[in-house]
């Protein structure tokens, strides 16, 4: 989470005015702090618009990602950000009970973007057979992930992973995929898109995938997002759109999708 500056947030607070047309700005502002009220907005999904002289927004939400900044007094900036929402452990647990409830004893699951460990609690939780890959690049968060003799933590990224996996003639591959992915990161807008198509790869046949994804996915209308959709729904997966508030406990508004896929045998 980046900061707001005090006088930005002030902006915000006060000078803002959002109806059916667009987001305006009440009052004059010195061009240098337009310019840093500007930034702001983007990170939350709004662009200006000369034809229409107010600012629109790109995103679904847009409004929700406002409101919790001027609350919380922190936003998401994409170029510094490197999009961790942690699961609130109330929604890990129901992601994972849903996808897993039918998973057979002894089931190897993977997080891959394993964070600070709710899906991995939430894993271990389901089933007292399961065993837990936990995949997690930020070292400073991977003391926060429960440890014992049914969890194995790969420090690193998940990149690294996929290619130890592939490498490996004796690596198990998992037999379910449970994922929240970093949505961005610097330099790479469609981050979680990559990580999606890695934890296909590296699934076993048979296997399932479980992914929370940002809700561009369902509105995006660029080549890559509508390929993904074609290719999610040619393999017969399901989308659920999640609650407005299922990050609200992580101190976000962003509006996410659950992705459910079955891979094939064979």
């Amino acid at each position: 989470m980046t900061s707001i500056a005090p006088e930005v947030l002030a902006v915000l607070r006060g000078q803002v005015e959002i109806d059916d047309t667009g987001l305006r700005i009440t009052g004059q502002l010195d061009p240098k702090m337009y310019g840093k009220v500007k930034k702001v907005l983007a990170g939350l999904g709004w662009k200006w618009h000369t034809g229409k002289q107010t600012h629109l927004p790109v995103t679904a939400s847009a409004r929700d990602n406002l409101a919790a900044a001027v609350g919380a007094g922190t936003y998401v900036d994409p170029a510094k950000d490197e999009s961790y929402y942690a699961t609130p452990a109330q929604l890990a647990q129901r992601v994972v009970d849903e996808a897993l409830g039918s998973f057979p004893d002894g089931s190897y699951v993977l997080e891959p973007s394993a964070g600070d460990g709710a899906l991995v609690r939430a894993i271990l939780l389901a089933n007292p057979t399961f065993r837990v890959g936990a995949v997690e690049p930020n070292p400073d968060r991977v003391p926060r992930i429960p440890k014992g003799d049914r969890v194995t933590v790969f420090v690193g990224t998940f990149e690294e992973y996929a290619a130890a996996v592939g490498g490996s003639p004796t690596m198990r591959r998992p037999d379910a995929v449970v994922m929240n992915p970093p949505f961005n990161l610097p330099g790479r807008p469609t981050a979680w898109i990559r990580h999606l198509e890695l934890a296909w790869d590296v699934l076993a046949p048979g296997g399932r995938l479980v992914c929370i994804a940002p809700v561009s996915f369902d509105q995006r209308q660029d080549r890559r997002h509508t390929a993904l959709r074609q290719w999610v729904t040619g393999l017969g997966g399901s989308v659920e759109t999640l609650p407005i508030d299922a990050f609200k406990e992580s101190g976000t508004g962003v509006r996410t999708v659950l992705i459910t896929l079955d891979k094939p045998r064979a």
